[in-house]
Parts: structure tokens; sequence; C-alpha cells
């Protein structure tokens, strides 16, 4: 019966996103169709049955008790949710009376303009002063820490690496907004502008600006032994060749998917120090993290709330919102109360970060059933509009840059906060508007 609702749900959900997305194409990927295929099929959906029938033999969700209810309970959930999350990206459709397919394929076909001309002073003067910013602030972020960590890896143990990476990572003693606006939003953007500057000029300058701001990239966003955002900064190259050229050939398509296989298993060679058996293993290294670590926090969720711990509310926002509006303190959120419920005492030595999930994840914990029942299409209206929006605006590098940026980055696994309440995405909005402006305030030649 499960196969059966299953293969159902699957057929009615790939059929909404399509009408969504305007192609499910993936040598035409964009945005939306990367959010099925990488973020849900993959990851939730196809997981979801191994876990159902207990095949998955995953130490996460072992922890879970075998007499609960609590994974019948996640999986019909999940199905809802892949229903319902398209429905309200096409309710955002309807609304702003957008035909997706005309009007992704109408973007990606336009030819690329600059802000007034190749050459002008305007879009000159906000790229360097843009370049500026971001290495004052990677300069800042790498002084905060002391050093470099990505340099000294060299004989690191695991336990040393996960302990660096929580210092480093959640215990870092700067100003965050410095390192996460400047450092590791702006400056990927800003390579992904360069390299869209070479491709339409082919000027050499503009060639070792991107070389150089790539370099600068990879270092940065390893700050904290980090795998995700320098495969998720790569991956994003794909969408950019579809945006620049209207699509993928498939032997790029296949060949790239190949380097980032091998690049993530270099990876965990490196960081986590497993042995070949082990990455080849269905419930660990790659597979396990794709399948089921990225999942388990999904599972883990509908078994701690509320059995171990009460329905957090709207108190794990941010601590201006707790102190000023509830009047209460900040609760840490759903992903790091999972932490210090399964897994104390790494919990407690620090060795944990948080277990992120699917973001209805945090909408049941704060929520309960109401958060299951709005969630999915509050988020897919808020992505659809942003999707939208940003293929409304002219075909500028910039903006070519930002929609590279985000197409591979959904916030689904992020948690359901971050569509509440983001103030580092609208930062960087004001932060481009800014120097945009700016730019046609100061002229100069160069």
């Amino acid at each position: 019966m499960i196969i059966i609702i299953s293969v159902i749900a699957f057929y009615l959900s790939f059929r909404l996103f399509k009408v969504a997305a305007g192609t499910m194409d993936l040598t035409k990927i964009n945005m939306i169709s990367s959010m099925y295929y990488a973020n849900i099929l993959i990851p939730y959906f196809l997981s979801s049955i191994f876990i159902y029938y207990n095949l998955d033999n995953h130490y996460l969700i072992n922890k879970i008790d075998d007499n609960s209810n609590s994974l019948k309970i996640a999986y019909y959930v999940l199905i809802y949710t892949i229903i319902a999350l398209p429905l309200g990206m096409i309710l955002a459709n309807i609304i702003f009376k957008v035909n997706p397919k005309v009007f992704y394929l109408e973007f990606i076909n336009r030819p690329i303009t600059f802000l007034n001309s190749p050459k002008d002073a305007h879009h000159k003067f906000f790229l360097n002063l843009s370049v500026l910013v971001c290495f004052i602030a990677i300069a800042y972020v790498f002084l905060t820490i002391g050093s470099i960590p990505f340099l000294n890896i060299s004989g690191m143990t695991t336990n040393e690496l996960l302990f660096i990476r929580k210092e480093v990572g959640r215990g870092f003693t700067g100003i965050d907004l410095i390192k996460d606006l400047f450092a590791l939003i702006l400056t990927p953007i800003l390579t992904y502008t360069f390299y869209i500057n070479y491709k339409i000029s082919n000027n050499k300058k503009q060639l070792i600006m991107f070389i150089i701001m790539f370099m600068t990239c990879v270092l940065t966003l390893t700050y904290n032994f980090a795998k995700a955002p320098l495969i998720i900064f790569l991956i994003n190259f794909l969408f950019l060749k579809v945006l620049i050229d209207g699509q993928v050939p498939k032997k790029i398509f296949i060949f790239g998917g190949l380097f980032i296989c091998g690049l993530i298993i270099v990876n965990y060679l490196l960081l986590t120090k497993l042995s070949i058996d082990q990455l080849t293993g269905f419930t660990n290294g790659p597979m396990g993290r794709v399948f089921f670590t990225q999942s388990a926090g999904f599972y883990l969720t509908f078994d701690a709330f509320p059995k171990y711990h009460d329905f957090i509310g709207l108190e794990s926002m941010s601590d201006f919102f707790s102190s000023n509006i509830l009047g209460t303190e900040k609760l840490a959120r759903s992903g790091e109360q999972l932490q210090s419920i399964y897994n104390k005492s790494a919990y407690k030595a620090g060795l944990t970060g948080t277990i992120n999930s699917l973001f209805l994840a945090e909408a049941y914990a704060n929520f309960g059933f109401f958060g299951v029942l709005f969630a999915p299409i509050y988020v897919g209206f808020l992505t659809q509009f942003f999707f939208i929006k940003l293929f409304s605006q002219k075909k500028t590098p910039i903006i070519i840059a930002i929609i590279t940026f985000f197409s591979f980055r959904s916030l689904i696994n992020g948690g359901f906060n971050d569509y509440l309440y983001n103030p580092l995405y609208v930062s960087l909005i004001t932060v481009i508007a800014i120097l945009l402006f700016l730019s046609k305030k100061f002229r100069f030649n160069s």
C-alpha cells in the first residue's frame, strides 16, 4: 500500500513542480526544479520508503522508539508536503499572472546587458568597491579566527576537525553579519559576476579577477571545514551555464556531476578520515549523508516534539524578537534541541552543530500540526514570489550572479524560521542596493 501511495504522490508532485517551474529538463535546470530533484526527491522522498520499512539502519534514525508512530506520521506529512509545496508556487503564478515556462525561457534567451555599457564607470565602480569590501571582510574573519584553518588540516584527527568546526563556525567571536554577508555571500556572487563578464567580453582582466576571486572563495567557504558551501558554489556553475547559454550540454552536465561526486569523496577522505568501506556504505559517508542523515532530523523532530520538549512557538526566532516582543528568553532552534536530546554527551562537549532538515520539521517543532498544514503553502508561495521577482529584473551580470547564488541554495533544508525572519538576506539586498546607488553617484575611469 505504501508503495502505491508513494508512486501516486511522486507522479502528482512531479507534475505540479513542472507546472510551477516551467520545465523539469535537467539541461535547463532552475532554482525550482533543482529544489525538487536535490532537496526533495533524493534526500526525502526516496529515503522515506527505506525508513518506513526500517531498511535504513541509520545511527540517527535508530534512536527513534520502535513502538512510536513517529516514522509513519512523518511519512504521511512528507507526502502532504511534496504536493502542497508546489501548489503554493502555482498559487503565486496565478496571483501574479505568470506562465513560468514562457517566463523562464524568455529570461534565459534574453541577451545579457550591463548597467549601461561594458566599459561603463558605474559598473566598474560597483565591482571595485564590492571587491574591496569583500577582501576587508575576509581578512577580518581570518584575523578573528587567528589562522586559515583549511591550511592546517594535515594531521588533524576527526574529533579535532569537529571541535574546530564547532569553535570556528558557531563559536565565531567576531561580528557574524560581516562574516556571513560580506565574506560568505557577497564573495561567491562577485566570483560569478567576474566569470560572466569574462564570458561575454573575453577580457583578460576579467579572467584574472575571476581566478583571484575563485581562489579566495574556495579558502573562505572552507573556513570551518564545512563541505556543503564549496560543493554548492561549484554546482552553481551549471546553473550559470544555463543562464548564460540557455542550457547545459548533456556531456558537461554528466562530467560536472562526476566531478562533484569525486570532490565529495575527496572531501570525506580529508575531513572525516573514513575508510573506503565506510565511504562506499549505504548508511555511511556520502550515500548515508544524502539519503538518511539529511532526512534524519525530519523524523527525529516528530519523535521529539512534544514528547521530550514542548512546541517552541516563536521563541527561537531571535534574541531581539524574544526579549522585546514576546518578553521571554530566546530558545535554541529545533535543530539544536534535537542534538541536546539525542546526542547529549557530544552536545555538552561542544562537538555537535545542529541537526538541520526539511523546513517542515522546524514548522512542526514550532507550531505543531498547524505548522505542518500552513508551512508548505506559505514556503511554496514565498519561493515562487522570489523566483518571479528575480527573473523580472534586467539580465545584467550582477542579477545573473545573484540568481546563480540562490539557484542551489534553497532554504528548505535550513529551517522554517528563515522564511519568517531572515535579516541576512534583507541585509544582502540592502548592501547591493547601496553599492549600486554609490556606483551611479561616483564615476571614475579605469
